[in-house]
């Protein structure tokens, strides 16, 4: 099964339609946005996807008092706090927002949950923790012209030795942040 995974799009109508557009076209089973969509009007968006959609309220969600009934109209599967997603053989892809804590950690290895995706910290993860995978990658892109784009990005990665081959080679955390930016030039 091939998700796509959204979070944070903060009411960027446009962006949150460039993206699905994206992912329509990578051809994903289902959409899952985790949280912050901070745009009652951008559930319709979501629901425009072929696939199924799931959204989870994030922190900045909280004054939109009608999303569960906006989501319910648009045949969006929604919840307040973890929305799981079934990928087969009775597992889930479950999604939370991350600004609570202890839920994200309540969730990690739990053998229903082999993937744990979550929004809120605009930092990027890609990792296992136990048996459960975390994945994250945010990234911010502007256009500053029509010719100059520039994307801010945070990588965050961490490897660990396998232990269960005796490893002797510590492991490692990486953190890596940039900025990026497309120059568009025409020739004559």
């Amino acid at each position: 099964m091939k998700v796509g995974l959204l979070s944070d799009s903060h009411g960027k109508s446009k962006r949150l339609r460039a993206a699905m557009a994206v992912l329509a076209d990578r051809g994903v089973d289902a959409i899952v946005h985790c949280g912050d969509i901070c745009d009652i009007r951008d559930v319709e968006i979501l629901a425009s996807a072929k696939p199924e959609a799931y959204l989870v309220r994030g922190n900045m969600d909280r004054h939109l008092e009608d999303l569960p009934a906006v989501a319910e109209h648009w045949g969006v599967h929604f919840h307040d706090e973890a929305i799981e997603v079934p990928i087969g053989e009775g597992e889930f892809l479950v999604a939370v927002h991350g600004h609570r804590e202890r839920l994200f950690q309540a969730l990690l290895g739990d053998p229903m949950f082999p993937y744990v995706c979550c929004g809120h910290t605009h930092e990027t993860r890609d990792e296992r923790e136990g048996i459960t995978r975390i994945s994250l990658e945010p990234r911010v892109r502007y256009s500053i012209s029509q010719r100059v784009q520039a994307s801010l990005f945070y990588r965050y990665q961490r490897t660990r030795p396998d232990e269960e081959v005796g490893s002797r080679i510590p492991g490692t955390t990486t953190h890596e942040g940039g900025l990026e930016v497309r120059i568009t030039i025409a020739g004559s």
